[in-house]
C-alpha cells in the first residue's frame, strides 16, 4: 500500500489562520487560508487570528496556547476596514503572511532582550544597561516592521500595532 504525504495540502504543516470570526465571503476566506497556510510553512504549531468584518474594527494577531489574542496583536480601524475585504483573496493573505512573519520576528526580539537579563531582572553580562537593551530590541522590531509593513500603503500607515 502506497501512502503518499503531501504537506501542501495539510494544514498541520502550517501556521493555522483561524477565521471563524471573519463575517464575509466565506468561500474567499477559506481560500485566503489556504494560502496563508503554505506561506507560513516554517510555524506548524502557530495560530493567527482575524475577526471581523467589513463594517467593524479588524482584530488580527498571533493566539496563545487558549486561542485567545495575546501580546502580538493589531487592528484596523472600522473606516479601514472596507479596504482590507475589498482586495483579492492571494493580496489579503500576502499582507496577513507579512503581518504574521512580521510578528514571529518582534517575538524573537523581544524573548532575545528578555534573555539578556537575570533573574534578578538586571541585565546579565552583556555590558550593556537595562534602557540600552531595551532600545535596541525596539529599534529591531521597527526595522522588522518596515521590513515586513514599509511598503504596504494600507499595514504600513493605517494598522496599528499593539
Amino acid at each position: 500500500m502506497n501512502i503518499r504525504t503531501d504537506s501542501s495540502n495539510n494544514i498541520n504543516f502550517s501556521a493555522k489562520l483561524n477565521i471563524r470570526q471573519v463575517h464575509a465571503d466565506k468561500e474567499k476566506w477559506k481560500e485566503i487560508a489556504r494560502i496563508f497556510q503554505k506561506k507560513t510553512s516554517d510555524y506548524p504549531k502557530d495560530k493567527f487570528s482575524i475577526s471581523g468584518s467589513p463594517n467593524s474594527m479588524i482584530f488580527m494577531g498571533v493566539l496563545n496556547e487558549d486561542n485567545l489574542y495575546d501580546w502580538l496583536l493589531a487592528t484596523l480601524e472600522k473606516s479601514e476596514a472596507p479596504k482590507l475585504f475589498s482586495l483579492p483573496a492571494k493580496t489579503i493573505a500576502d499582507k496577513l503572511s507579512d503581518l504574521f512573519h512580521f510578528f514571529k520576528r518582534k517575538e524573537q526580539i523581544m524573548d532575545a532582550a528578555s534573555d539578556s537579563f537575570g533573574p534578578s531582572g538586571l541585565p546579565e553580562d552583556t555590558g550593556k544597561s537595562e534602557i540600552e537593551i531595551m532600545r535596541a530590541a525596539l529599534e529591531g522590531v521597527e526595522a522588522e516592521r518596515k521590513k515586513y509593513l514599509g511598503k504596504d500603503e494600507l499595514f504600513n500607515e493605517k494598522l496599528k500595532i499593539w
